[in-house]
Order: structure tokens, then C-alpha cells, then sequence
């Protein structure tokens, strides 16, 4: 693994102490810069404050239990640090000068408002995190265990030609592989724009369906449903097929919790049934 490109040391803390400007929602948060490196200890994050990383590498680390204001990091690594059960109400965990998390345990973190955005996570744990409307659009995991439920998140393979053009170091991939969902609940997430789903462990069970081949099955399947004489159930089965299509753009497979979506169920597992059926 390469360390994130512009790594350095430097002397200590800033802080930088904005003009408390009061409304409705309080005085403005200060801002203060790590620009430290630090192995060991226990980091606290002070009240009503934008934490921001720049440029650090932290190993064996403990954030448990911290809550932060707002968390920024660019240009970091995070090693073997600890931010079980750490709330992080809002910012990014990377921005574009990549920060790296080496096999760092968010278990049980709040991360609901936190933008993963430009991070890279290896062999990290997000066991019962809350991962809610994550758009890990361009992000990477390799090697990650995500435990619990996992609600609406969004994990893509490519980046985004604006994203790609401002991310350091240059890329317009997303590496993602190794992960292992077996033990996660995964509802209405999805996976799109290249991502190998043979390249990770996902959750099995009735309730799961993984389809090979899907933009021709998406085909074959709308020609078929294009026949039915039940206008009303052409139309629900034909939104079916749209909405998928779209949650697996650039995908050779799809992979989906089989009762997310609110068609009716004769319809929907109609649907199931034409897209499972041997090419």
C-alpha cells in the first residue's frame, strides 16, 4: 500500500479561532488544524469545533466514543486507530489529497453525516456502524467486514469525471474488493459502475438475489414483459426493470434484497423469476 502523496511532519497544533458569529444555531464552530504526527494515546475532540487532519499519520490511536463537530482529513494515514462507537456529525474523511484507514475498527461509529468522499479503507471493520444514505461514490474498500444493518448506501466502482479530475494521486477507479457483507443486512444499497461483485463475500439467504449477465437479462426480460395483455402489470414490471437498470448501471451482475422495492409482490417476483431464468 502507498501512503497517501504529500505526507509530512510538522511541528504541533494550530488553532485557528474563527469570529463567533451568533444565530439561530449558535455560535460558529472554530476551527483547529492537526498537522502533527502521533502514535499511541487518545485523541479528544474539542466541543463545537472543525477538527481538520492535514497531512498526519496516526497509528494505534484511540477516537472511542469521540464525537466530532465536523471531521476533515486530507492527505492522511489513520493506522490500527480505534473509532468504535465515534460520532462524527458532519465533514469528509478524505478529501482530495487521499487519506488512507489501515486496519482501523469503526464499530459501531456514527458516520450517518460524514462523507467517506475521497477515503481509502483497508482492512477496516465497520461492524454495526451507521452507514445510513452513505454515497461512498468515490471511495475505496479492499479487504473491509461490515456487520449489521446497512441502510441505503451506495458503493461505485469509478469515479466521476469531476471527482477524477481533482483526486490525488491520479485515478479513475475505485479499488474495491475482499469486502465481506456476509454478516451485514444490506437494504436498499447497491453496488454500480464496475464493481466485481464475485470479488467480495455478500450476505446469502432467500431474501438476496445475485444475477450474472444482467444488462442482457435486462433485455430479454423487457421484450418479454412488453407481451403481457395486463396493462397495469406491464407498467408496475416494466418501473421494476427501469429502477434496476439503473441501480447496476456498469455492472456485469446485479446483486439486490429481493423485497426493497415496492412493486406488487406477484409482479415483483414475476420479474425475479424472468431475470433468474437460464440465457
Amino acid at each position: 500500500m502507498t501512503e497517501p502523496e504529500g505526507h509530512r511532519l510538522s511541528s504541533g497544533f494550530r488553532r485557528i479561532v474563527t469570529i463567533e458569529v451568533r444565530s439561530k444555531g449558535g455560535p460558529r464552530p472554530s476551527k483547529l488544524v492537526v498537522d502533527q504526527d502521533r502514535s499511541g494515546g487518545r485523541f479528544e475532540a474539542p466541543a463545537n469545533t472543525v477538527v481538520e487532519f492535514k497531512g498526519v499519520r496516526f497509528t494505534d490511536v484511540e477516537f472511542r466514543r469521540v464525537t466530532f463537530e465536523m471531521f476533515v482529513a486530507s492527505g492522511s494515514l489513520f493506522k490500527q486507530c480505534d473509532f468504535r462507537r465515534a460520532r462524527i456529525k458532519a465533514g469528509q474523511l478524505g478529501n482530495t489529497r487521499q487519506t488512507v484507514y489501515l486496519d482501523c475498527r469503526f464499530d459501531g461509529a456514527d458516520l450517518a453525516g460524514v462523507d467517506p468522499l475521497y477515503a481509502r479503507f483497508e482492512r477496516c471493520s465497520f461492524d454495526d456502524s451507521n452507514l445510513k444514505e452513505w454515497r461512498a461514490f468515490n471511495a475505496e474498500f479492499v479487504d473491509c467486514h461490515f456487520a449489521g444493518r446497512i441502510v441505503e448506501a451506495k458503493f461505485s466502482g469509478r469515479l466521476a469525471p469531476s471527482a477524477a479530475a481533482v483526486i490525488q494521486p491520479p485515478r479513475v477507479k475505485n479499488e474495491f474488493h475482499g469486502n465481506d457483507f456476509r454478516r451485514a443486512t444490506l437494504i436498499d444499497c447497491s453496488f454500480f459502475d464496475g464493481i466485481d461483485l464475485h470479488a467480495q463475500l455478500l450476505p446469502e439467504g432467500d431474501e438476496y438475489i445475485l444475477i450474472d449477465n444482467i444488462r442482457e437479462r435486462i433485455g430479454k426480460t423487457r421484450a418479454q414483459i412488453a407481451r403481457w395483455p395486463d396493462q397495469t402489470a406491464r407498467e408496475e414490471a416494466l418501473l421494476m426493470l427501469r429502477a434496476y437498470e439503473m441501480v447496476s448501471r456498469g455492472q456485469e451482475a446485479l446483486f439486490a434484497r429481493r423485497h426493497d422495492i415496492g412493486t406488487p409482490t406477484a409482479i415483483r417476483n414475476k420479474v425475479w423469476d424472468l431475470l433468474s431464468h437460464p440465457l
